[in-house]
């Protein structure tokens, strides 16, 4: 668990892709056993990473272009798929469709540039990146409106509404990279610190994910109410007062720096 954290933290800063069939429902529970192991999903993780593998060992600027084009067609049903189900997701009590999708668009961008690690100096990789970029940001555009026009034609029965993010003058910092360890940070904390915390945490299943999620985008520059929002584009959900518990957790521990706009 704490090498998928090491690697998919932006403060460490490796390029990688993560290889995961996600949503899981054994993963982490009693049911992740072999039995429950797909052989033909094991087949394409093999595949797929060996892939990998040979374009960052002998790929050549044709082989990159090609991949950059697969990830691109990737991003775009990834996105038809969020933007289309995002009223059925709990991130519409959070977010509006139009930050979902903005930050739909920032994921994809910034995951098509990634692949200019593997060929840094070819201008075919480079022009193949924008040119995909711009496919999926005109996706996620027709996407987006399609939504919008559709809700309009159809609204939701009773009046919408979104929580109101607390939080929003509280600004994080962290002070170091890589994973936490919270268990051990628990039992040094403070009586009432512990408490504030489980109360939160122990409400929600996928808490460490909401807490892994937050922590990567504390810059220093976010709120509390901000990465709360990121977290709804990430999880489908979020919740401001675990986050913010979380934070108060790590600032005893001298792990972020919480601070007053």
């Amino acid at each position: 668990m704490y090498k998928r954290q090491i690697l998919s933290d932006p403060k460490v800063g490796v390029p990688t892709p993560m290889l995961i069939q996600w949503p899981d429902k054994y993963y982490h529970t009693s049911g992740d056993v072999p039995e429950n192991i797909s052989a033909e999903l094991l087949s394409k993780i093999g595949v797929i990473a060996a892939t990998y593998a040979y374009l960052c060992a002998a790929g050549d600027e044709e082989d990159v272009a090609s991949f950059v084009k697969l990830t691109g067609q990737g991003l775009r049903k990834t996105a038809i798929e969020r933007i289309g189900n995002f009223y059925e997701s709990g991130a519409s009590s959070w977010i509006t469709p139009q930050f979902y999708a903005r930050k739909l668009l920032r994921s994809a961008v910034q995951a098509l540039r990634s692949a200019e690690w593997l060929c840094p100096h070819s201008r075919l990789v480079a022009s193949t990146v924008r040119l995909e970029q711009k496919t999926v940001r005109q996706c996620i555009q027709r996407e987006l409106k399609n939504l919008l026009s559709y809700r309009r034609l159809r609204p939701h029965p009773g009046r919408e509404e979104h929580h109101r993010i607390k939080f929003g003058d509280l600004v994080v910092r962290r002070l170091m990279p890589g994973p936490v360890d919270v268990r051990a940070i628990l039992q040094q904390t403070t009586s009432q610190t512990r408490k504030r915390y489980l109360k939160y945490s122990q409400k929600r299943k996928n808490s460490s994910l909401m807490e892994m999620l937050a922590l990567f985008a504390a810059n220093g520059k976010r709120s509390i109410a901000e990465i709360s929002r990121l977290v709804a584009v990430e999880v489908g959900d979020t919740d401001p007062e675990l986050i913010r518990s979380y934070f108060n957790l790590l600032e005893e521990a001298n792990i972020v720096e919480i601070r007053r706009r």
